[in-house]
């Protein structure tokens, strides 16, 4: 929990809404210093076969990291290469630079997310296209301290990309953490709940809404089935729906911080997590918008988002029983 990460109200209107930008964009600006991933980033690569380590290269910039996709449409095979075929030293070598770049509960995570697959196999839910460590590394650019470069962690449910220049982060999304199922009841990983503060504290904040406030924040008759900012289309919406949060109570809109820290800085280390959240709060704070749709009880349907200045966060439950989540979020 960083309550410390209150957002900042400031004056202001609300900005005109944002153009749509590539897969890959990424805001000006340093957000921590890199050399550490980097270097990790090359001992990985090191450690690859020629064979491997082109199966794990891109260009920058080019089609296939236009092509994130977090989703099963297309395959659960992204383009990389895969944890499940890597020995023990090279997945150690991976673990250790995606260390350098995210906090315990960040790597904690990115592996819940990965043992969900398996408790799907032991559902017998398509058990012969999933792995939990069917989970690709895909390298674009360059890894070199004066050079521009990128990285993405990428499988069913999960995409995670951190965009550098000249050894500084300067970008952290496309960003989704997804999962299926996110409450575990019974079996391997029983009481596991992955995006715990994702569900319950948006739809806390809802259901605490009530009148005017309320009418505004509750945007749609029916709930989205699945979030709308996907590859191509990453800032997709228009205008800015729902409730500004100048509107929203002090509890209330400490309640938006908690949701906004679950997608954008805790799964991240420090330096990076504090320069995440400056870049989020650095526009018109109070003009940030919480739109909802869709029951307020965790295992119902419901639909958000929040949209300001520099980011847009989706959630969907994509089943009537809300355990198959889609989230992403985008930071420009």
């Amino acid at each position: 929990m960083r309550l410390n990460r209150r957002i900042l109200l400031q004056a202001g209107t609300i900005a005109a809404a944002a153009p749509l930008l590539p897969a890959s964009f990424a805001a000006p600006g340093a957000l921590g210093d890199t050399k550490v991933f980097r270097e990790r980033t090359n001992t990985f690569l090191a450690k690859l076969s020629p064979e491997e380590a082109a199966a794990a290269r891109f260009p920058l910039g080019g089609d296939v990291q236009a092509r994130w996709n977090f989703m099963g449409v297309g395959g659960f095979i992204k383009p990389g290469f895969r944890l499940e075929q890597m020995s023990e030293d090279q997945k150690a070598a991976a673990w250790d630079m995606l260390a350098s770049i995210l906090s315990p509960r960040g790597i904690e995570k990115v592996r819940d997310v990965m043992i969900l697959q398996q408790v799907l196999i032991d559902q017998g839910n398509s058990a012969s296209t999933r792995s939990p460590e069917r989970f690709s590394f895909a390298i674009f650019g360059e890894p070199a301290a004066d050079q521009s470069w990128a990285f993405r962690l990428e499988g069913h449910h999960l995409s995670l990309t951190f965009s550098i220049t000249n050894d500084q982060l300067t970008g952290v999304t496309p960003s989704s953490f997804s999962v299926n199922p996110n409450r575990v009841a019974d079996g391997y990983k029983s009481g596991l709940i992955t995006l715990k503060r994702e569900d319950d504290l948006a739809r806390r904040l809802a259901g605490d809404l009530s009148g005017q406030v309320k009418a505004k924040a509750f945007f749609a008759n029916q709930p989205f089935r699945n979030v709308r900012a996907i590859a191509g289309r990453e800032m997709p919406f228009e205008s800015r729906d729902g409730i500004a949060v100048s509107e929203l109570s002090t509890a209330q809109r400490d309640l938006m911080t908690e949701i906004i820290d679950a997608y954008t800085a805790e799964h991240l280390r420090e330096p990076f997590a504090a320069s995440v959240t400056a870049r989020v709060n650095a526009g018109d704070a109070s003009a940030t918008h919480f739109a909802y749709a869709g029951s307020t009880r965790v295992g119902e349907p419901g639909y958000y988002r929040i949209h300001g200045d520099h980011l847009l966060i989706e959630f969907a439950a994509v089943d009537d029983a809300a355990q198959h989540l889609h989230t992403v979020f985008h930071l420009s």
